[in-house]
């Protein structure tokens, strides 16, 4: 609210910091959109957010490998 330096946060995260980092990286790679109903924002998660999420469950039902 008051600002900050990057480094301030960097150096310093907390739960709620790491938290809006990952989800702003959700956003950020197309996983969640975020749309405008009214005066709200609406957040959804993507067709390629529900894939990466039945890739997961496979992946942790042993029943996929990861590939990078």
């Amino acid at each position: 609210m008051n600002g900050a330096k990057g480094t301030k946060i960097v150096t310093k995260p907390g739960p709620a910091t790491l938290k809006l980092i990952s989800y702003l990286l959700l956003i950020d790679d197309g996983l969640i959109e975020v749309r405008s109903k009214g005066s709200r924002s609406v957040h959804k998660t993507t067709q390629k957010g529900m894939e990466a999420i039945e890739r997961f469950e496979r992946f942790q039902s042993g029943g996929e490998k990861i590939h990078v």
